[in-house]
């Protein structure tokens, strides 16, 4: 079928709701590939987690659908939180935040981490840094399980617009992750 001009401009131009839901297929489409492929206990928990990070990513897009005007940035920061959560909670405290992937350990953060920190989408500008990719991952999946962004901002002590930007992020480093894995005969 022959695009014309209109058809292919308007695919640019999509809205931010019609680009969350690709992300999300993407992601569905990522973890079935990871379930194809898993051979080891580690690999179909692996797998799991993303099949479920999908999962809440859809009930989160029908929930929100558009995200609305965002107001100015009115949350008091915390500079080591993260810090604390990651490095310094017992497994326990951190299976407790991390449950939006059956409680989720240390070891099965690190795994995700892995496997999207070298992704292109995080490189920052000179003139917009972003925060570390164990920093968006975190929020990423607090927020992807049980809370508003406005709960985890208010928690984790970011903007409620940077819980929505970290969830962007790390949606399309999976999505990459995907693309990685698929091939055309």
């Amino acid at each position: 079928m022959l695009r014309t001009h209109h058809q292919t401009s308007s695919r640019s131009t999509q809205s931010p709701a019609k680009k969350k839901k690709q992300h999300v297929r993407a992601l569905e489409t990522f973890a079935i590939m990871l379930f194809a492929d898993a051979e080891e206990d580690e690999e179909i928990f692996s797998a799991m987690i993303i099949a479920y990070l999908a999962w809440r990513a859809c009930q989160e897009w029908r929930k929100y659908g558009r995200f609305g005007r965002r107001g100015p940035y009115n949350q008091q920061k915390s500079k080591d939180f993260f810090d604390v959560m990651i490095y310094r909670f017992s497994e326990h405290w951190f299976r407790a935040w991390m449950w939006c992937t059956c409680s989720m350990g240390h070891n099965a953060f690190w795994k995700i981490h892995n496997m999207i920190e070298e992704d292109p989408i995080f490189i920052s500008g000179p003139q917009n840094p972003q925060r570390p990719v164990k920093y968006q991952l975190t929020a990423f999946l607090c927020c992807i399980e049980a809370e508003t962004a406005v709960k985890t901002a208010s928690v984790i002590s970011i903007a409620k617009g940077s819980v929505f930007n970290y969830i962007e992020q790390v949606l399309k480093a999976l999505c990459n992750r995907c693309d990685q894995h698929l091939t055309w005969p």
